[in-house]
């Protein structure tokens, strides 16, 4: 998964959340101003930032206003881009809200909806169509340096890369050679594909030491 399709997916966590002015949900960015759980327009930015490990020039981003994160975006005409793609008010001056585009024509905003995440409203976070966030004169843009590529783990290396049904031919191959015992007599999973290739090469490593003495 992307970290802005994780944007995505877990924005709609937040829809509810009470706002309040210079929170972050259950970040805390300084000195804790209530012990509720709130947040802020760009709190909520920043905490879906966190949540889903996005960096800016190689760090996790600071904690900035509404204002500070417009400096550091890029004009675009409109979004395109679910996760990435982020608009400000007011049109002209310094900025004092921002929303993110989550696709579908929508975006995900903190303060300006009802309990429910009702809109209009106050309060609350909730989402708005990218029509309605353009009536209400907002300005859209890309934050430049914020990383969005695919993370991938380590799990999804050794389990997406290494099916079973890449491995099996394999497998086959070395049973008739005599290096493996047949492993159909258990269930070959995704780990098990990666357990019995180990111990194959392990086994051909033993073989080669052995010819070479």
């Amino acid at each position: 998964m992307s970290k802005a399709d994780c944007i995505v997916q877990k924005a709609p966590g937040y829809i509810g959340m009470p706002y309040y002015l210079g929170e972050e949900g259950r970040y805390v960015a300084g000195v804790a101003q209530t012990a509720a759980i709130d947040i802020d327009c760009s709190g909520l930015a920043w905490s879906l930032w966190l949540d889903c490990d996005v960096l800016l020039n190689g760090k996790h981003p600071a904690r900035l206003t509404a204002d500070g994160y417009f400096r550091l975006a890029t004009p675009i005409f409109a979004p395109s881009i679910p996760g990435k793609d982020c608009c400000w008010f007011p049109k002209s001056g310094p900025k004092t809200h921002i929303a993110i585009y989550i696709g579908d024509g929508k975006t995900i905003e903190a303060g300006n909806h009802g309990p429910g995440g009702s809109y209009p409203g106050h309060g609350y976070v909730g989402t708005c169509t990218v029509a309605q966030m353009n009536a209400r004169g907002c300005v859209w843009g890309r934050i430049t340096g914020l990383d969005f590529e695919d993370s991938e783990t380590e799990e999804d290396m050794a389990i997406d890369k290494v099916s079973p049904a890449t491995v099996q031919p394999y497998l086959d191959r070395l049973v008739r050679a005599g290096i493996i015992d047949s492993p159909t007599k258990h269930p070959i999973d995704d780990a098990a594909s990666v357990g019995l290739l180990l111990v194959a090469l392990g086994r051909m490593l033993d073989k080669v030491e052995s010819a070479g003495k």
